[in-house]
C-alpha cells in the first residue's frame, strides 16, 4: 500500500476485474498505440471517437477496417501536417538504427515517421475527419466537449460508438459523470495516466465507469514503473457496454481477477523495459 501524500490508498481491484471474452483481438499497432478488445462488439460499433492522435492513428484505421464503420471523428489540436513533416529527421535516424542494430520496432516507428504526412492525406477524407480541437469536460475557445463530440458522430447517424482515449491525463476531468451520459457508447478503451499521484480518483472514476461499462482486458505501459502495490503505473483498460456484453455472452456477468498480459495479444509499448505482469 502506498504511503505517501494523497496516494494513501490501494488500487481497489473489484474495479478493476474483468469479464473475459473468448473473442479478444489487438486492434491497431502491434506495438503502443494498439488495443485489445472483442471482436464481436467491435463489428456493432458504426462510428469511431477517437480522442488523442499524435502521429498514431493505427488504432482507428484498424477499427474501421474491423468493424465497417465509415465515419470516425478524431481530436488532437496538436497533429498537424506541418508537425508531421517536422518529425522526417528523426524517422531518418529511426530506420537507420532499426537496420543497424535488427530491431523491428525502431525500423517500423522510422517508417511510420517518414510515411505520416502521406497517410495523414489518405486516411482523413469522407467520412473520417481530423478535428484540430482539444477534449474537455465542458466547452471553450479551442475546446470541444465530450456532448458535443457525441452529439456530431449522432448527428451523422451513430449509434454504437467506439470511444478511444488517449489525452495524457485529462481522462479524468473528461470522463467524469459518463455513467450518466455514456448511452451509446459500446465500446470505451482509455489509457490512464498517473494513477500513483492519486490513487482514490482513479478509484473513483473506475467505479463511476463501472456503473455502465465492463472491463474486458488490462495492458500495463512498461514506460512508468509498477506501483508499490503491484499495479502499472500506466495502464490501458478496454470497457464494454454492460448491456452489449450481456448480449454476447448469452449469460449474465461474471468478473474476476485475471493475470495480465495475454501472451499473442499483448505487447511491449517500448522495448527499453520487461512487460508488466500483474494481476488486477
Amino acid at each position: 500500500m502506498q504511503t505517501t501524500g494523497s496516494t494513501q490508498s490501494a488500487i481497489d481491484r473489484t474495479h478493476t476485474h474483468t469479464v473475459r471474452m473468448a473473442d479478444l483481438v489487438r486492434v491497431g499497432s502491434p506495438y503502443d498505440g494498439g488495443y485489445v478488445i472483442p471482436e464481436g462488439a467491435l463489428r456493432r460499433c458504426d462510428a469511431v471517437l477517437g480522442l488523442g492522435v499524435h502521429a498514431d492513428w493505427s488504432f482507428e484505421q484498424d477499427a474501421l477496417s474491423r468493424s465497417g464503420a465509415r465515419v470516425a471523428h478524431l481530436y488532437d489540436a496538436t497533429t498537424t501536417r506541418a508537425w508531421l513533416w517536422s518529425r522526417w529527421p528523426r524517422g531518418l535516424v529511426r530506420v537507420a538504427c532499426g537496420v543497424l542494430s535488427l530491431s523491428g520496432k525502431r525500423l517500423a516507428d522510422g517508417c511510420s515517421r517518414l510515411t505520416a504526412p502521406f497517410r495523414y492525406g489518405r486516411f482523413f477524407r469522407g467520412g473520417v475527419r481530423h478535428v484540430p480541437m482539444m477534449i474537455g469536460k465542458s466547452a471553450s475557445p479551442g475546446v470541444t466537449s465530450m456532448a458535443e463530440a457525441i452529439m456530431a458522430l449522432r448527428a451523422e447517424g451513430a449509434r454504437n460508438i467506439l470511444l478511444k482515449m488517449d489525452i495524457e491525463g485529462g481522462e479524468y476531468e473528461v470522463l467524469e459523470g459518463i455513467s450518466e451520459w455514456g448511452e451509446g457508447i459500446a465500446i470505451l478503451v482509455v489509457e490512464f495516466h498517473q494513477i500513483e499521484h492519486d490513487v482514490p480518483r482513479f478509484n473513483r472514476l473506475l467505479a463511476d465507469i463501472g456503473l455502465r461499462f465492463v472491463p474486458v482486458h488490462l495492458h500495463g505501459n512498461n514506460t512508468v514503473p509498477i506501483t508499490p502495490d503491484g499495479f502499472p503505473g500506466m495502464v490501458e483498460i478496454s470497457f464494454l457496454d454492460r448491456g452489449l456484453a450481456r448480449e454476447l455472452l448469452g449469460s449474465e456477468l461474471v468478473t474476476g481477477p485475471f493475470s495480465f498480459p495475454i501472451a499473442g495479444l499483448d505487447s511491449r509499448s517500448t522495448l527499453r523495459h520487461r512487460e508488466i505482469s500483474f494481476t488486477a
